[in-house]
């Protein structure tokens, strides 16, 4: 009489098969994330090249780009990323805004306040896709107000290394201070960081948004000079979506400079205002001619420092 036997697998043949599947998984999930971030990298970029059409018609349609800030020259605070609302299919938003009145004023803070931007939201930053105030402290007249609007992923280009501190930061020698030191920005001539000449101010912005520049300033090439930098909008409280503060980055740091304090968002504004990203190895520049270039951590520093100028005459090639 022969009875049949069921064979099941043994504890040593189970633990065998669940370690090759922890293997597969663990050789996979790199893969995984890489494809991921590689998705939200073409994300990235095609926003900030979606904000460059938008203020590409707008200089189409006003002769010439908009203020990155209008409160440095006294009148109600008011920033680009307003402005360039109609040409990103943000007419009836733009429509509510009073601009006789600051845009953290009013009816002005019940509109644009306590909503997500994504048009000003990097999918690889992940402080990009909610609300919190961790980058949004705008002065406007006699007060402050919180921006509950997300993070700025993408910021207007006020230009080469400015003056107005002094202090140096990620200089490399015989440009700016020799030896460098911890601070603010390396010293490039004429560089003044108020100033309302678009010939003499440095970037198509100007860091302090009194600038409004043409395309007839950008002297040194459109295809040579920086429009809109990637940065981390979480480093620095001055540079919300609608602040007037600190409006623009610039080229003064190195691109994710080492000088970056992680841990420090309101008040390391001089050595975290400039461009940086979560993408490997560098960072996304809109350049005035409306194409999008990945800048590298490593480029040459004086060659990157000359990118955000449009008219110190210092035009560079391949970079």
């Amino acid at each position: 009489m022969s009875l049949n036997r069921r064979r099941g697998f043994t504890l040593i043949e189970l633990l065998v098969v669940i370690a090759i599947i922890a293997i597969l998984i663990a050789l996979l999930l790199p893969a995984v994330q890489q494809a991921r971030e590689a998705a939200r990298r073409t994300e990235c970029k095609n926003k900030i090249k979606q904000l460059g059409l938008a203020l590409h018609n707008y200089h189409d349609t006003m002769l010439r780009f908009p203020y990155s800030g209008t409160g440095a020259s006294g009148a109600p605070i008011h920033t680009w990323n307003e402005f360039i609302l109609p040409y990103i299919d943000q007419a009836p938003l733009y429509n509510l805004i009073d601009f006789n009145i600051a845009n953290g004023a009013g009816t002005n803070a019940t509109n644009l306040n306590n909503r997500l931007y994504t048009f000003q939201a990097c999918p690889s930053n992940p402080y990009s896709s909610g609300t919190t105030a961790v980058g949004n402290v705008g002065f406007y007249g006699d007060g402050f107000i919180t921006w509950n609007t997300g993070i700025m992923c993408y910021n207007a280009m006020g230009g080469p290394a400015q003056l107005n501190w002094g202090a140096q930061a990620d200089c490399v020698p015989g440009y700016g201070a020799t030896p460098p030191t911890t601070g603010s920005y390396c010293g490039v001539a004429g560089s003044a960081n108020y100033t309302d000449s678009p010939g003499a101010a440095p970037g198509i912005f100007a860091q302090a948004g009194r600038v409004s520049s043409k395309i007839r300033d950008i002297t040194d090439g459109t295809s040579n000079t920086i429009m809109l930098g990637e940065h981390r909008g979480e480093l620095c409280i001055y540079q919300g979506i609608f602040s007037g503060n600190f409006g623009g980055t610039t080229t003064g740091l190195k691109i994710n400079s080492p000088l970056i304090n992680n841990n420090d968002a309101s008040g390391s504004f001089t050595t975290n205002h400039g461009m940086s990203s979560y993408h490997v190895g560098g960072a996304h520049a809109l350049m005035a001619d409306g194409a999008v270039r990945f800048i590298g951590n490593n480029v040459d520093f004086a060659t990157f420092n000359y990118l955000g100028g449009k008219s110190e005459g210092q035009v560079v090639g391949e970079f």
